[in-house]
């Protein structure tokens, strides 16, 4: 008996202009009748998730930033956070790439230095809550992910 399906988005349950199909919440509405518990993963941020499924946010499983960050019910399920000298690792190697920005991703939002608007509106789409930063170096909390 199936007892959970996960689902990627992009590629997946999104079409190329990065929509969900209309049909998705008729066919969630079924698994849901058959006790069917749903999760979508993605690289996505959770409020960026939980935005695009409100309708179901309560229902679903949320495992979101690579798999570092899963909630349920508005519960956090799962929380693996990068080491601290890691991330600081990361973000120096990054800022050596030419023509690169890098994006620090927190339980409470992502992070940017740049404030170009062709980084601010590629980061809208997958971080719905962020924050232009003077050093990602300096971003409190524990580092989901660097990118």
């Amino acid at each position: 008996m199936i007892k959970l399906i996960v689902s990627d988005m992009d590629g997946t349950l999104l079409n190329h202009k990065g929509e969900l199909s209309p049909e998705f919440f008729e066919v969630f509405k079924r698994l849901k009748k058959k006790g069917i518990l749903f999760a979508v993963a993605s690289g996505r941020q959770y409020f960026t998730l939980q935005q695009t499924f409100k309708a179901i946010a309560e229902d679903i499983i949320f495992i979101a930033e690579n798999g570092t960050y899963g909630c349920y019910k508005g519960q956090e399920i799962a929380h693996n956070p990068l080491e601290k000298s890691l991330s600081k690792t990361l973000i120096e190697k990054g800022r050596l790439i030419k023509d690169t920005d890098i994006v620090v991703c927190t339980k409470a939002g992502a992070y940017i230095e740049n404030n170009s608007q062709r980084l601010i509106e590629e980061v809208k789409k997958y971080y719905v809550k962020h924050e232009i930063v003077e050093d990602l170096m300096q971003v409190e909390g524990d580092v989901l992910k660097v990118t």
